[in-house]
């Protein structure tokens, strides 16, 4: 059970920062503007309608959902060389990310070759 939520804190926390590339509203506070009181309905903003209907940001990127962005994200990887010359240490390389991965790691502030910016 601890791990369960301890994923979904994760993954909230996630979807949060990379909200700007998400089909997820990131203009909190246009959305509180629209909303009649508290306990009304949640309206969607201005900026949420339009990245839905164009399937784009406004920085003309193509919006995903946190899964699929997830799933990009995991095509970056660390391949260990061993060389075939004893003489030689074994090094690790790191796939160069894609824009769009690159943009998700600044949104995450994560550098994709150490873990940390």
């Amino acid at each position: 059970m601890f791990l369960r939520m301890l994923s979904y804190y994760v993954s909230f926390h996630m979807a949060n920062s990379l909200a700007a590339m998400l089909f997820k509203d990131d203009d909190q506070e246009g959305t509180k503007a629209l909303q009649d009181s508290p306990v009304s309905p949640a309206k969607r903003s201005y900026g949420a309608i339009v990245k839905a209907r164009s399937k784009h940001t406004l920085s003309r990127d193509k919006v995903r959902s946190f899964q699929s962005l997830i799933d990009d994200l995991a095509t970056v990887v660390a391949n260990r060389i061993t060389p075939k010359d004893t003489d030689l240490d074994s090094f690790v390389v790191i796939t160069k990310p894609t824009p769009i991965q690159q943009r998700a790691f600044e949104l995450l502030q994560v550098e994709s070759k150490l873990g940390y910016m």
